[in-house]
């Protein structure tokens, strides 16, 4: 059985197994896993699928994710990871400030203090092949159909170790 765990899921799962921080608000038949997504607890090379939409910016240490993702994941396995881009802050930002301007500027503020992380599509797949990944595709500028804008601001990236 292929099992595919999502890593910082929340209320929506795209895998079997679900990691984040909180418990959903909803479950729909996954199975959730309360976790740190830097210290994830599981036996090694279990998962032959591992997908994470938009989480990574969150984390707080992004070279020990793809450490344990690596330890994880099996050989022969596919890592599908999104994150948001530079172009996705000044989006995100101009949006916010428009409808509510003290959470643009707290929005700002997090990501001085290094709160969110912001990649392109080089520095994401740099970071990747560091912690011995291979890049096997890599787009920009996509767009979920669960984000509330539909602007196209997120980095894809297909790897496999």
């Amino acid at each position: 059985m292929c099992r595919i765990l999502d890593i910082g899921g929340g209320d929506h799962p795209c895998g079997d197994i679900v990691i984040d921080l909180v418990s959903p608000s909803k479950t729909s038949g996954v199975d959730y896993v309360v976790g740190d997504a830097c210290y994830l607890p599981f036996r090694s090379n279990v998962f032959l699928r591992v997908v994470s939409y938009g989480a990574l910016n969150y984390f707080f240490d992004d070279g020990m994710f793809f450490k344990e993702v690596a330890r994880i994941m099996k050989r022969d396995g596919i890592l599908l990871l999104s994150a948001f881009s530079y172009y996705s802050f000044f989006v995100n930002f101009l949006d916010v400030l428009g409808r509510n301007p003290s959470g643009a500027f707290k929005l700002a503020f997090n990501t001085i203090r290094r709160r969110y992380r912001w990649y392109s599509v080089g520095n994401l797949m740099k970071k990747l092949t560091y912690s011995g990944f291979k890049v096997i595709k890599a787009y920009q500028n996509v767009s979920f159909f669960w984000r509330p804008t539909s602007k196209p601001y997120n980095i894809l990236v297909v790897a496999t170790l």
